[in-house]
């Protein structure tokens, strides 16, 4: 397995998709701080000698949360997969927060696609 750290725009979109569109941006970005740490937790568990510092350059902004409002769902999916498999590099990932912000996201896109399929979606830029 591998591990990379997600970029904020995709990040942004497990927290838009986990808290919905009427949750207010600090909701958002709340959920966004709790994903990006432990996404970085992730990649120094993997990667214990390229330890990375804070989230602090990952976290994503008001103005990333705008960018992912409109995504198709199967982009929404897509991203929220690749966060998913990013964090599984820890025994208890899937019963901490962000295991849980995550799930929730997951199911709410796969309801909206109308598929468990995402397509070639993966990372967003």
């Amino acid at each position: 397995m591998s591990c990379f750290v997600c970029n904020d725009v995709t990040i942004a979109a497990v927290a838009f998709w986990a808290c919905g569109p009427k949750a207010t941006r600090y909701s958002r970005l709340n959920a966004g701080m709790i994903l990006a740490a432990e996404n970085l937790r992730a990649f120094n568990a993997r990667y214990p000698r390229h330890h990375s510092d804070g989230p602090a350059e990952h976290t994503p902004t008001v103005h990333d949360l705008k960018r992912v409002e409109d995504l198709d769902p199967r982009e929404a999916l897509g991203a929220i997969r690749c966060y998913r498999y990013q964090i599984a590099e820890t025994s208890d990932w899937e019963h901490t927060p962000a295991g849980l912000i995550s799930a929730a996201a997951l199911t709410k896109a796969e309801i909206v696609a109308g598929t468990d399929n995402p397509g070639d979606f993966w990372d967003l830029n």
